[in-house]
């Protein structure tokens, strides 16, 4: 059988400006839902917020992680997948602690992003209005 993974369905909310040299940036989210560990491609099946209550998290992209800068836009809906494993506790946020990005933004739990999750677009930016 295919290797487990752990997914979360979020929505990119805004990204701060990446610049020349910098080693990451951050991208507020709102989580819709809870970590979900799946056996097989969870683009299959995931593409709809559980009904629950969403939670504002600031996405950490750090180091690799920034190869995703482009492929983000506010609005959009993401799947972001930790493979390999079937700990949904890989994609659990934590209490904000400063990345030194450049931005200051206010304290809000946040998720670093590790360089070997994926990200896959769930709809294109003008589907779904950004909410706050």
């Amino acid at each position: 059988p295919p290797p487990p993974c752990v997914s979360l369905l979020l929505q990119v909310l805004w990204k701060e400006g990446l610049a020349l040299g910098t080693a990451g940036f951050v991208a507020a989210a709102l989580l819709l839902g809870g970590p979900r560990v799946w056996v097989g491609d969870p683009r299959d099946a995931e593409t709809d917020a559980e009904g629950g209550a969403s939670t504002r998290v600031d996405l950490q992209f750090v180091g690799e992680a920034v190869r995703w800068y482009p492929f983000l836009h506010p609005g959009c809906l993401y799947s972001l997948t930790a493979p390999n494993t079937a700990d949904p506790s890989v994609l659990s946020v934590s209490p904000s602690v400063p990345v030194r990005t450049g931005a200051q933004s206010p304290a809000h739990p946040s998720l670093p992003v590790s360089p070997h999750w994926t990200l896959q677009s769930l709809t294109r930016p003008e589907v779904l209005p950004i909410t706050h």
